[in-house]
Formats: C-alpha cells, structure tokens, sequence
C-alpha cells in the first residue's frame, strides 16, 4: 500500500501518478491519501491505524504530497529486503568557499549531549554509496517503505503514537519532527533505517499562500545571486523542513 498524508482536504497530482501505476503496471498496490487533519503526524497515525491492515498489506510506502520519487523506486525499496528503507533528497546550503549552493543528503544521526538529552545532527554520507545502514540514522518520511509488522511490533513493545510531533512546553516551539520521533522508535527496537543514496527524490517545497509572494522573491534573489557568483547565504533555496 501507497499512503500519501497532506495537509487539508486536497487532491495532489502525485496522487493521479500513482494510481495510475498502479492500474497500469502493479495492481497488488494500492494508493490512498489521507487529509482533512492539520497535522501531517496525525495524517500518518490515521492512515496506519484505520487504513493499513498488516494482515492485508506486506509493507506501506508513505511518500509525502510534496515529493516525486524516482522512476522504479517501489522495485528498488523492495529489492533491498530490509524492515524500513528509505530513499533520500537532497537540499540545499550555501557552500562559502565558492559562493555557490550545494546539495546535500538529508541524513541526521542521533547524539548523546553532556545532559543526557538526545540531539539530531546532519552527517555527511556517501551520496554514492549502495546502502547506508548504521545505528541511530535517521530521515524523513518522504518515501519510506516500511514492512507491516514493524508497525505491530512498535504498538505492542512501545505503545502508540507512531508519529509524533514534539514542542517544547514553554514556548510551544517546535523540538523534534513526526518523522525524527519515529526513527527514535525504529532504533529502540533494534531496527535500522536502511538508506538507499541513488534514489534520489524531487522534493518541491510547500508555502502558504500568505508567504507565497516572500518566497518567490527569496528564490528570485537566490538565483540572481548565484548568476552573478554572489553569497546567498540566508536565503532559502530548497525546501527541507527538518
């Protein structure tokens, strides 16, 4: 099964994409988008809990709304033969030594600080490598596939949620993604998030509208910037959310 969580009731074209692979070319998976909620890690959770059945489906591939996979990416995620792969994307920073973006694998590893709380940090992994896979990896769930008792297993040794987004309690800001927490709770149980570097996925960014006009002209002067061989240090070139 094919789960694509958004955010609000609409109707993506990566939606169309994929139902029409599946009645053209594979029709053992199914596509289901779940919206109507206004956070993605309740998307999630609802699309586990009333949608996927593990005694149905063998795995579920989540594929945010905002993502277009690669050519062949279901084949080559279930080819690996792992509990939970993952394709990445890349984004994109300023590089100060030659004043020009580059590209990144959105890869992070979990570290231990001096007081006994957990951090993320991004690591720099072989884009060119067939597989990462080492403890405490973690990415986001753009396009995961993930086997149907890995979902029961986490439910019945770590309780629910699966998903889940963490604020910090004063300020309610943000602390720590859906995705994030879940690779946590892969990596209580002893799983590793497998990574597969050449499936490479397009991740367009998404704005609301009321910041569509400040985003265009971030992007405009980005670009302008990087024509002319500028710094585009603090402008926001690619979308990456975690």
């Amino acid at each position: 099964m094919v789960g694509i969580p958004t955010m609000g009731n609409v109707r993506v074209e990566l939606e169309q994409r994929l139902e029409d692979y599946a009645f053209c070319e594979n029709p053992k998976v199914h596509v289901r988008r779940i919206g109507n909620v206004c956070d993605v890690a309740a998307a999630r959770n609802e699309l586990i809990f009333y949608h996927f059945d593990p005694m149905v489906y063998t795995h579920l591939c989540m594929i945010d709304a905002d993502t277009e996979p690669p050519q062949g990416f279901l084949e080559n995620m279930l080819t690996a033969d792992r509990p939970v792969v993952s394709a990445v994307e890349h984004f994109w920073k300023p590089r100060k030594a030659r004043n020009v973006p580059e590209p990144l694998l959105a890869l992070w590893k979990r570290r231990v600080q001096a007081d006994g709380t957990d951090t993320y940090d991004r690591i720099d992994a072989n884009p060119d490598a067939a597989i990462i896979e080492e403890p405490g990896i973690a990415t986001g769930c753009f396009c995961m596939l993930i086997r149907a008792m890995v979902f029961v297993e986490m439910r019945e040794t770590l309780g629910l949620p699966w998903f889940k987004t963490e604020y910090e309690e004063q300020t309610q800001t943000k602390t720590r993604s859906e995705d994030i927490y879940f690779c946590r709770k892969l990596e209580r149980l002893g799983i590793p998030v497998t990574v597969l570097p050449r499936l490479v996925c397009r991740h367009y960014k998404t704005v609301p509208l009321s910041e569509v006009e400040a985003y265009g002209r971030a992007m405009f002067e980005a670009g302008r910037q990087s024509a002319r061989g500028g710094d585009p240090q603090g402008t926001a070139v690619a979308g990456n959310d975690h």
